[in-house]
C-alpha cells in the first residue's frame, strides 16, 4: 500500500491522490499540517518538500516519479 505525505494546498498532493484514485490503488495518506511527529520525520529524512511517497518500504519519492514508474 502507498503512504503519502502531503499538505494543505499543494497541487501535486492533489495530482498524487488524483492518480491513486485513477488507478483503484489504496493509500493511506499523513497531512503534515496536522500532524507535528510527521513533518519531523520528513525534515529528518532530508525532505523539503512533499509529496513524498512511499510502496511499502520502498521510497518512490514525489509525484513526476510516481508518475514515470506507476502509469
Amino acid at each position: 500500500m502507498f503512504t503519502i505525505y502531503t499538505q494543505d494546498r499543494c497541487n501535486f498532493c492533489i495530482k498524487t491522490k488524483i492518480l491513486l484514485d485513477s488507478k483503484g490503488e489504496p493509500y493511506e495518506e499523513i497531512n503534515i499540517n496536522e500532524n507535528p511527529d510527521a513533518k519531523e520525520k520528513i525534515k529528518k529524512l532530508g525532505f523539503k518538500t512533499v509529496p513524498q511517497i512511499w510502496l511499502d518500504e520502498e521510497h518512490i519519492g514525489g509525484y513526476e516519479e510516481l508518475e514515470k514508474k506507476y502509469v
